[in-house]
């Protein structure tokens, strides 16, 4: 009973979707890569193991196929990891703005969310760790690059963290193709750490939902009982397999929205808002305008957050352009003179 008051209470996980407008507000590839689909036994379950999956994934990050479980997006690792270790009035920790199914899941599982304040938008590590040893949380999830700052914690920090956690410490890597400073390399070190990764960003394929995770063996045999069956369908298997295979193609794209991403921040700095260093494929702002509805009404779809920050997808070059010849039109506009003068 307790559980269904919690889920009647919760705020609904809503995404946006208009595929008549210019979509930026959802961190997806803007690459389309294509390849010839054979045919899959869909009369057939799924391999509940996703074993061949498994063998590509940890071939590519340099691990046993052990050390991997995939999921229907790296969301749902994430609730498999609360419905493995959390128990009702236990803890979970991370920083704010972060991403939210961190609480979303928490809150559906009995858990107590804390979201640690960042100042400016940028985690102060050694008030993270203090308030970590101060609340002792069962799990900590770290998003780095940070959705939707784009900020990156450095590996000197995050094994910081891990060495100061006696809980389970969870780095959701959705972005780091788009950086450097991935700690899969130290997955053998900690036996408390687990590594998130997913195929919708980098990799282009959103719509087959497919993430996983990575962490010792002894926590992936946990986590694989809580685990549904025939949790990820043949297709998505078959679409993700594939995909490693295109690896060069993929960091090409990769490398090519890194590009837009550095000349995106240099024109925009030269705006009246605020820009964020990012290391994402993404670009996070501050401004004092309801830029989110603004370009929504000239056809642009962007994210919106509190305290008027917004997220912003790097797309196309085209696309690219079209946001921000749109955005200035907006800031001439609106802003008043002496601001535009002032920048």
């Amino acid at each position: 009973m307790y559980q269904r008051k919690i889920i009647k209470d919760m705020t609904e996980y809503k995404a946006t979707q208009n595929n008549n407008m210019i979509l930026m507000n959802a961190n997806e590839s803007n690459e389309i890569i294509s390849f010839n689909m054979e045919e899959v036994a869909l009369n057939r379950y799924p391999d509940n193991l996703a074993l061949k999956l498994k063998e590509k994934i940890a071939l590519y990050n340099q691990l046993n196929k052990e050390e991997v479980i995939v999921g229907n997006g790296s969301s749902e690792i994430i609730e498999l990891i609360l419905k493995t270790y959390l128990n009702p009035k236990e803890k979970v920790m991370s920083f704010e703005p972060t991403f939210v199914m961190y609480k979303q899941y928490t809150e559906m599982y009995n858990g107590v969310y804390i979201g640690i304040p960042t100042q400016d938008f940028m985690l102060d590590v050694d008030f993270f760790i203090e308030q970590i040893q101060s609340e002792k949380p069962k799990v900590v999830f770290i998003c780095n690059p940070n959705n939707p700052t784009g900020q990156l914690i450095k590996k000197y920090d995050l094994e910081r963290i891990i060495k100061n956690t006696n809980g389970i410490v969870v780095i959701d890597e959705a972005y780091m193709e788009f950086s450097e400073g991935s700690m899969v390399n130290r997955l053998s070190q900690y036996d408390n750490l687990i590594i998130l990764k997913t195929f919708s960003k980098a990799w282009g394929i959103a719509g087959a939902r497919v993430g996983y995770g990575l962490s010792n063996f002894v926590r992936i045999n946990e986590m694989l009982k809580a685990k549904s069956p025939y949790n990820l369908n043949s297709m998505s298997q078959w679409i993700a397999l594939e995909i490693l295979n295109q690896r060069d193609q993929v960091m090409d794209s990769v490398k090519k929205t890194i590009e837009q991403r550095e000349k995106m921040e240099r024109i925009l700095n030269k705006m009246p808002i605020k820009v964020y260093k990012s290391y994402g494929n993404f670009i996070f702002i501050t401004s004092e305008l309801p830029l989110d509805i603004l370009l929504y009404k000239k056809n642009i779809l962007i994210r919106g957050f509190e305290n008027q920050s917004y997220r912003v997808t790097v797309s196309n070059e085209d696309e690219n352009k079209i946001f921000m010849d749109t955005l200035s039109e907006i800031l001439q506009k609106e802003v008043p003179y002496e601001k535009n003068c002032a920048s």
